[in-house]
């Protein structure tokens, strides 16, 4: 909101955990209107007002992050194995 400048967010969960986290936590607004682009879960919206009256209680750490510490993310490290996919190996390790 306030690095980009946006009006409003979007915003879809697609688990409950997240619909705690956002939905509940920031007390979104529904916006049923509007369908994500893959279907599924409804669309809700978190407005300016809505972002600045929760921040001080949900928002945390800085932005946009020390560029020294961006650039750690330029290099992708994938996992050695995914415990829910037994027996799967990254491309490189087969």
């Amino acid at each position: 909101m306030e690095i980009l400048n946006q009006k409003e967010v979007l915003i879809v969960a697609e688990s409950p955990i997240g619909f705690r986290r956002w939905i509940i936590e920031y007390q979104l607004a529904p916006r049923f209107s509007v369908q994500h682009e893959l279907g599924g879960v409804p669309t809700y919206v978190l407005t300016r007002e809505l972002y600045f009256a929760s921040k001080e209680r949900l928002v945390t750490g800085t932005r946009p992050v020390p560029e020294d510490l961006l650039k750690k993310a330029d290099t992708l490290i994938p996992p050695e194995k995914y415990p829910q996919l037994p027996g799967w190996k990254p491309r490189w390790a087969r």
